[in-house]
């Protein structure tokens, strides 16, 4: 009888320890995106996914997953898509309410489309944003948080969010400096089970990060389009995690964790980053129909051949940069026309060219919170003296292009095609042309000209008239 009483009592206490063990975890999954740039439908040619893929992913594992929480590090916006960009990013505000994310960090580019754009992003979702480095002083009210807890289960998961910085983007909307140790400390304060950084300041900067803060578990960043394919534990191996998925909607990552919440410790059981370029993932239907109904409302023409090539056309190629000018120059009349690499931010595939193949190789991308592209186009005038000169700076440039007349003549007057970020001289490549001048400047001597166009416009009417 004794013995029996023996083996009651040890078993009791095994199964009750491992009870208390048990119950000391909690596992969770974290879903996270990061710079998807208003990607709304797959480009396998230029290798990039769609927010549709993003939205199957994500209601695929809700379904086999108890506990998931699904983020994103920064830039929904610009850059991807006709109807983002001409919504100024209502549509992709629109879907974020279909995906419903737990949290967001917004990122530069959702800065940009303007203060009215922000105030619908940040008010009009049910996604919040914790932003613990965004300094707002404008009268429009907007919701975000200085840091923010998830409960998961029994954790309490503890987030900052890290948007780059220090910056300007109008009165009233500034960027500081990373020193969010204060919000971190806070967050212990409220006694959380762990604390992750949604970061939107580069794969760099995130790995310094992780040299200057303390007691984070985990930095999920964005910004850089880094795409780490497995977790960065660091040199040594046992460093502050960092994971990135790239850019432009081609992966989604899923992290496996297990949260000790009696020692508030994150282990990382398991990491993919899963792809949404070939046709494992397939488009959610119920996004695919809102994202038609985007393209009818926003740009309808937007997906109609135009134009076909018989070769791909490089990003900043010298070919490249030569359409662009030559496109400029015909718009406008003018006798040249002068460029900067930047705008161009992919290639032109070979085979027909839609309107939208278009606005991706040269989007709308904005310095500030709304207004003008960098490739807005104006038209100045110059003497033939400073057009030679400024020849002559362009030929010693490889950023630049100048796209002129053979012979110049140094007393006539010419016209030249420009874009704006040229006489931005905020600008350090722009600063020391003395023979261009600031926006202010020549306003002041009524040598600009706003054409009201941006290169996107003028390329796609370039284009569809033909050679």
């Amino acid at each position: 009888m004794k013995g029996l009483l023996r083996i009651f009592i040890i078993l009791y206490t095994l199964l009750s320890a491992s009870c208390i063990q048990e119950n000391e975890w909690q596992n969770l999954t974290i879903l996270h995106t990061n710079d998807i740039h208003g990607s709304l439908i797959s480009r396998p040619s230029l290798k990039r996914g769609s927010i549709a893929k993003i939205a199957t992913y994500i209601k695929k594992i809700r379904k086999t997953k108890d506990e998931v929480l699904v983020v994103d590090s920064g830039d929904l916006h610009e850059k991807g898509s006709l109807p983002d960009g001409l919504s100024k990013g209502k549509v992709m505000s629109d879907l974020m309410k279909i995906l419903d994310y737990d949290l967001r960090v917004l990122g530069n580019h959702d800065l940009r489309f303007g203060v009215e754009s922000i105030v619908n992003s940040l008010n009009g979702t049910n996604t919040p944003a914790v932003i613990s480095n965004l300094n707002w002083s404008r009268p429009e009210q907007i919701t975000f948080y200085r840091h923010y807890i998830v409960q998961a289960g029994k954790a309490r998961i503890g987030f900052v969010g890290i948007i780059i910085g220090p910056r300007i983007y109008t009165t009233g909307i500034e960027t500081g400096d990373y020193n969010v140790q204060a919000e971190i400390n806070a967050l212990r304060a409220k006694d959380v089970d762990a604390i992750i950084a949604l970061t939107h300041i580069g794969y760099e900067e995130d790995k310094l990060l992780r040299e200057k803060l303390n007691n984070i578990d985990l930095i999920i960043g964005g910004h850089s389009d880094t795409t780490l394919k497995s977790v960065d534990r660091g040199r040594r191996g046992n460093e502050i995690p960092i994971v990135h998925t790239g850019s432009f909607a081609r992966a989604i990552g899923h992290l496996d964790l297990r949260i000790n919440i009696e020692k508030n410790k994150l282990i990382i059981d398991d990491y993919k980053l899963v792809s949404l370029i070939g046709d494992d993932v397939i488009e959610d239907p119920e996004v695919k129909e809102v994202i038609s109904g985007a393209y009818k409302k926003y740009a309808p023409f937007g997906l109609d051949p135009i134009r076909s090539f018989e070769k791909n056309i490089r990003k900043r190629s010298r070919k490249s940069l030569q359409l662009a000018t030559e496109a400029m120059a015909y718009a406008t009349k003018s006798d040249a026309a002068l460029f900067w690499k930047n705008p161009i931010r992919t290639d032109l595939k070979k085979g027909e060219i839609s309107p939208e193949d278009i606005f991706i190789f040269a989007p709308i991308i904005r310095t500030g919170c709304g207004g003008q592209g960098q490739s807005h186009v104006y038209t100045i005038h110059m003497s033939g003296d400073k057009l030679s000169k400024l020849k002559k700076v362009f030929d010693m440039n490889m950023e630049l292009y100048a796209n002129m007349p053979s012979k110049i003549e140094k007393t006539r007057q010419y016209k030249v095609a420009v874009i704006k970020a040229m006489l931005d001289k905020q600008l350090s490549i722009f600063k020391n042309i003395d023979q261009l001048p600031d926006m202010a400047t020549a306003h002041m001597n009524h040598n600009l000209q706003d054409t009201n166009k941006e290169l996107h416009e003028i390329l796609i009417a370039f284009l569809r008239k033909g050679d």
